[in-house]
């Protein structure tokens, strides 16, 4: 047997895990790296969810009413108004996105923002438009009267 045959696997390990951790991490970055943004180069999809240079994030901790496959009329419009919440919050100063290592459950890396040294997730919570996601089980905006 060669001396180096357990190399392979190590070496092809290695690349899977670079592969997937993405652009970040192959550029040799760790997940936590912290990530600067100006709010022009930001483009918020809805309450909880942005993009930045075509990547999409979501403030871990949160959840939103959804805008485009919203489960109601009250819900679409919650998130809109969630989503217009977020592009002001997000102008307000200078952003630090830090990446949890996490993904949802629609694919978006889950993130801890700050803005201006703020946590952007208690900026959002404290407008009462979003939840906690630990809080959130079905559809909170949709809910009808029992009776």
């Amino acid at each position: 047997m060669h001396r180096l045959s357990f190399a392979r696997p190590l070496v092809m390990a290695a690349v899977a895990i670079v592969s997937i951790a993405g652009p970040a991490l192959a550029q040799g970055a760790s997940p936590a790296a912290t990530i600067r943004a100006a709010a022009a180069d930001i483009s918020v999809r809805s309450g909880s969810v942005f993009t930045l240079k075509g990547e999409r994030f979501q403030v871990s901790g949160v959840r939103a009413p959804r805008v485009t496959s919203a489960g109601c009329t009250f819900e679409r419009l919650k998130g809109r108004e969630a989503r217009k919440t977020l592009q002001r919050l997000l102008r307000r100063g200078t952003i630090e996105i830090v990446p949890t290592g996490g993904v949802s459950g629609r694919g978006n890396r889950l993130v801890n923002v700050r803005v201006d040294g703020r946590s952007l997730r208690t900026l959002l919570l404290r407008t009462k438009i979003v939840l906690p996601s630990s809080q959130a089980r079905g559809n909170p905006w949709c809910v009808r009267p029992s009776g």
